[in-house]
C-alpha cells in the first residue's frame, strides 16, 4: 500500500542513513505497481468465497485454494518495506516522511470508515454500533487490543493499516540500523526473522486459545518481520544483488506450495500437517519477496512487462482504494440477497462485483485519495516555508502517465 517517491532536500532532522546506497538511474518500478492490484484482488476473492465461513458465493472450482488470497496482506507488508526503502533519500526529514504517510492513507481511511458506519452497522446489517472499538479503528490502533468486539471494527480491512502505521513509525530507525549493515549481515537478519516468526507461530498455536493465537498473528509486533524483509530486499537490490529467476518461476513455486497446503497437507500425519501450517507463515512472504525482487530487476534492466503496461499501472494506482472499498459491495449484496449456494456460476458474480469495486475505487482515487494527498502535501510545504516542486508518489506519476497515453 506504499508508493512514496521522495525528491526533498536534506534536513538535519533526518535520521542518519549514510549506508543507504544511491537509487539506480531507473528508479520507476512500474511492474510493482501492477502487482499491487493482484494482491488486493486476491484478498477480494477470499472475502467473496468465504474463508471457512461467510462469503457471498462459494465457487467449488476455486475453493479452498482461493482462500489463500488472505496472504495478499503479507504481500502488501513486504511491498511497503521495499518501496519505502527504494525511494528513500539519505538526509530525508523524518517529519516530512511521516506527514507524507499521513497524507497517503488517512483521507481515504476516514472516508471509508464513515461509509462503514452505514454498511456494517444497524439498520443495514444489524450489528450494534460500539463507539470505543470504532474510535480505535479511526486512530488505527485496533490491532493492539485482543478482546475488542467486533474483532474488526470500523472498516474491517483497516486492521492492516493499523499495522502499517506502526511500520511507518519504526521505519526511519529500522533503516538507519540496517542501511549500515553488510550484505551477509542483512541475509542473517532475514534468517533470524524467519526463525523467530516460525517459533512464534508454533508457540501461539500450542499455548494460546485459537482466538488469541489469531490475534497475535495480526499484531504489528509480529507482522513487522514481513515489512523488514521488504526493507532488506530493497537494500540488497540497490547494492546490485541479482535475484535469479523470473515471475513465472515464482508463480509456479507459489502454485506448488498452495497445492501442498490444500491438497497434500490433509493426507499427511498430524505432525506433518502441522509443520506445513507453521511453514506457511514464512513461505508466502519469502515467495513474495522473491517475486518483488525479480520484477524489480526486470524493470531496472529496461525489459518490457505487461505488469508495467497502462491497464495494470492504473489498476495498481487504484489498488489502495480497491482494498478499502472491496468489501462494501460484497456486504451489501449479502444483506440484500443472502449468500449464494455453492456453484461455479458464482464466478459471474465474482467478476461483476470486482468490476463494481474497481469502478468505485477509481472514483475514490480521483475524487478523494489523490486530491487530498496533494492538498495535504502542499499544506505542509506552505506551513514550513519550503520551496521547490513537491514530489509525487511513484504510483501517482505512473498513473498520470498511463492516463495520458490512453487512446
Amino acid at each position: 500500500m506504499t508508493d512514496v517517491r521522495e525528491r526533498g532536500t536534506r534536513s538535519s532532522a533526518a535520521p542518519s542513513c549514510v549506508g543507504t546506497p544511491p537509487i539506480p538511474e531507473k528508479s520507476r518500478l512500474d511492474s510493482l505497481t501492477g502487482l499491487r492490484f493482484f494482491a488486493a484482488f486476491a484478498v477480494f476473492v477470499t472475502h467473496f468465497v468465504g474463508a471457512g465461513a461467510g462469503g457471498y458465493g462459494r465457487t467449488p472450482m476455486l475453493y479452498p485454494q482461493s482462500t489463500y488470497g488472505t496472504h495478499g496482506v503479507a504481500f502488501f507488508f513486504v511491498l511497503s518495506g521495499f518501496v519505502l526503502t527504494w525511494m528513500w533519500r539519505p538526509g530525508q526529514s523524518a517529519g516530512r516522511f511521516y506527514w507524507r504517510r499521513v497524507a497517503r492513507i488517512v483521507p481515504l481511511h476516514l472516508a471509508t470508515s464513515i461509509v462503514a458506519l452505514w454498511v456494517y452497522y444497524e439498520p443495514i446489517s444489524g450489528q450494534t454500533f460500539e463507539l470505543r472499538p470504532f474510535l480505535l479503528s479511526i486512530f488505527l490502533v485496533q490491532t493492539w487490543f485482543p478482546h475488542i468486539s467486533p474483532m474488526f471494527p470500523g472498516n474491517g480491512v483497516s486492521w492492516t493499516l493499523s499495522c502499517e502505521a506502526f511500520f511507518y513509525l519504526c521505519f526511519p530507525l529500522i533503516l538507519a540500523v540496517l542501511a549500515r549493515r553488510r550484505r551477509r549481515h542483512l541475509v542473517m537478519v532475514v534468517a533470524a526473522l524467519v526463525v523467530l516468526a516460525l517459533a512464534w507461530r508454533v508457540y501461539s498455536n500450542l499455548t494460546m486459545t485459537p482466538a488469541m493465537s489469531s490475534w497475535s498473528l495480526r499484531t504489528p509486533i509480529f507482522r513487522i518481520w514481513e515489512f523488514i524483509v521488504g526493507i532488506v530486499l530493497a537494500l540488497l537490490v540497490r547494492r546490485g544483488t541479482v535475484l535469479r529467476g523470473n515471475s513465472l518461476m515464482v508463480a509456479a513455486a507459489l502454485g506448488a506450495w498452495v497445492l501442498v497446503y490444500f491438497n497434500v497437507r490433509p493426507h499427511l500425519p498430524a505432525a506433518g500437517a502441522d509443520t506445513v501450517v507453521y511453514l506457511d507463515q514464512v513461505v508466502a512472504p519469502l515467495l513474495f519477496a522473491w517475486l518483488l525482487g525479480v520484477a524489480a530487476m526486470r524493470d531496472l534492466r529496461g525489459k518490457t512487462s505487461w505488469l508495467a503496461g497502462k491497464p495494470m499501472v492504473l489498476l495498481g494506482a487504484w489498488s489502495f482504494a480497491f482494498y478499502l472499498v472491496h468489501y462494501f459491495p460484497l456486504r451489501l449484496a449479502t444483506m440484500a440477497f443472502g449468500p449464494r449456494e455453492p456453484s461455479n456460476a458464482n464466478l459471474l458474480d465474482l467478476f461483476g462485483m470486482a468490476a463494481v469495486a474497481v469502478a468505485i475505487s477509481a472514483i475514490c482515487y480521483y475524487l478523494i485519495e489523490h486530491p487530498a494527498e496533494r492538498w495535504l502535501r502542499r499544506l505542509r510545504l506552505r506551513s514550513t516555508g519550503a520551496r521547490g516542486k513537491e514530489g509525487r508518489s511513484q504510483v501517482d506519476v505512473a498513473a498520470e502517465e498511463a492516463v495520458a497515453r490512453l487512446p
